[in-house]
């Protein structure tokens, strides 16, 4: 008696086939597909991926995604196939979401195997002002930023593929000279550095700092409030000095794959979620600026990198943003015609429960980071603990 096989495919959008298959004689299982792309075989996936949609259906973890390869431009049909049977997933009417796969245009490609777009990465640090930055730039004409602000590219979705990685974030693009990312993890994460450098290395990069305790207590601020962090600050920060301690001891594949692990774990479909966001806290090693820093300057050129302070930002706005464009080759002049809020700021109460003793504590912590730091930026840093 031949087996009974059940799936369906969802869709195809951003680059991604999606869809689920189940074995019901046997639901531990986990069904792979082989998915076939304008008439030939495009690759396979396995079908574990945990969906909220087929948790009272079939136990949630029988989703399946495929990042479609580079090489394939477009896309006109598509048929996935439950391997090792003959059986096909029925698709959907519209199974396309022309939309998002797009191919890569040929601006963003240099033809030696690097990229011309993104040209310029705002790369944090969290809790920083990445979001008032990007939000500012914006408003330049000239200038594309990422849609949503803060893609995950580079420290998890590269394996999906640049024209994931245009179809995603940049679909919106019409021909600006400066195209902008802004995600404030990039600068934190060791193994980003190298991949942005591969991947555009005469990428102009933006660093925008903030006063270390004051930025790790509105980090841990931001958990706390949401409900997603249980410790006090003072045990919060001690706990993640332990983690720190172990992490360093590892070697970076395995950081790697921890990190990925821990997105990966209970995903509620396609994008990590706020939720899952919530579980990598780094609220004292986030502040080792010039580590960071430094990280990036093995590959990059000092004169790629531009350094900017959120006091100054909050300040002098308008002369902030005017040393940007013009470190952008763009005419400072714009900077007059932006608005400046504050965006993304902290919600009050935060140093309610903070003790002078731990401010004090961490701002000893600090003191040896940041006297590196103004001695690299030949700068005094006014006010840093």
């Amino acid at each position: 008696m031949a087996e009974i096989l059940i799936g369906y495919l969802d869709v195809v959008a951003y680059r991604t086939v999606s869809g689920w298959a189940y074995d019901p004689a046997n639901p531990e299982r986990k069904l792979a597909v082989n998915i076939f792309l304008n008439g030939g075989e495009a690759g396979s996936a396995v079908a574990n991926i945990f969906r909220q949609d087929l948790l009272g259906f079939c136990g949630g973890r029988h989703g399946f995604s495929f990042a479609v390869p580079d090489h394939v431009n477009s896309i006109w049909d598509i048929e996935v196939r439950i391997a090792g049977s003959e059986q096909r997933l029925v698709r959907p009417a519209l199974w396309l979401d022309e939309a998002t796969n797009q191919p890569l245009p040929d601006g963003w490609k240099a033809g030696d195997g690097t990229h011309l777009y993104p040209s310029l990465f705002v790369l944090g640090a969290a809790k920083s002002g990445t979001t008032s930055l990007h939000n500012y730039l914006s408003q330049c004409v000239g200038v594309c930023v990422s849609n949503p602000k803060e893609p995950y590219y580079f420290e998890y979705e590269l394996k999906r593929g640049s024209a994931f990685y245009y179809n995603r974030y940049f679909s919106h693009w019409n021909g600006e000279r400066v195209v902008a990312e802004a995600r404030q993890r990039n600068l934190y994460l060791p193994w980003v550095p190298r991949r942005i450098w591969e991947y555009k290395p005469l990428a102009r990069l933006v660093v925008i700092l903030r006063e270390p305790v004051r930025r790790a207590i509105s980090h841990w601020w931001h958990w706390r409030i949401s409900s997603l962090e249980p410790l006090a600050f003072r045990e919060a920060a001690i706990e993640d000095l332990r983690r720190i301690e172990i992490e360093r001891k590892l070697p970076e594949e395995t950081r790697i794959c921890n990190y990925e692990t821990a997105l990966d774990d209970d995903r509620d479909g396609e994008y990590r979620t706020f939720r899952e966001e919530a579980k990598l806290r780094t609220y004292i090693d986030s502040g080792y600026y010039l580590e960071q820093i430094d990280r990036f300057l093995q590959y990059f050129p000092r004169k790629q990198l531009h350094i900017m302070l959120v006091d100054d930002l909050i300040a002098s706005p308008l002369e902030a943003m005017a040393g940007l464009l013009n470190f952008l080759e763009v005419d400072p002049a714009l900077a007059t015609r932006i608005q400046y809020p504050i965006c993304n700021r902290s919600m009050e109460g935060q140093a309610d429960h903070i003790e002078a003793e731990t401010l004090a504590w961490l701002g000893a912590h600090y003191a040896p980071h940041n006297q590196r730091l103004a001695e690299f930026l030949g700068r005094p840093l006014p006010g840093w603990t």
